[in-house]
């Protein structure tokens, strides 16, 4: 089973996607918390918040999971097992995909709590 270069590269255009609205929310993140100097208040949100904690958390261990999925991969890769390369390369890429979402989804976490309106 061959699969499509169309169908990597649509997962890398995601990717590319994914990384550049991560970087446009980091980016404005980091400037709210310049801006807003109560350091107390935001620790205190942060720690408080028992949605926000959860959903970190969760984030987390998806993170985790996606990056022992794509050390397998990478592992495999290394060893010379017999997965077929284009299926080994569609789960790479798309274990890559899951943790810059996973990445994304975490800095808007915290894109929320620095910006509550």
């Amino acid at each position: 089973m061959v699969i499509s270069k169309t169908v990597l590269e649509s997962i890398s255009i995601i990717y590319l996607i994914l990384a550049i609205s991560g970087i446009v929310i980091i980016s404005v993140t980091a400037y709210l918390a310049m801006k807003k100097r109560d350091d107390d208040l935001i620790r205190a949100r942060a720690f408080l918040s028992e949605s926000f904690l959860k959903d970190i958390w969760t984030l987390i261990l998806i993170s985790c999971f996606f990056l022992i999925i794509h050390a397998a991969f990478e592992l495999n890769e290394m060893l010379g097992f017999s997965i077929e390369e284009s299926i080994s390369e569609l789960m790479k890429e798309t274990t890559e995909l899951g943790l810059i979402a996973s990445i994304v989804l975490s800095a808007y976490k915290w894109f929320q709590l620095m910006n509550p309106k």
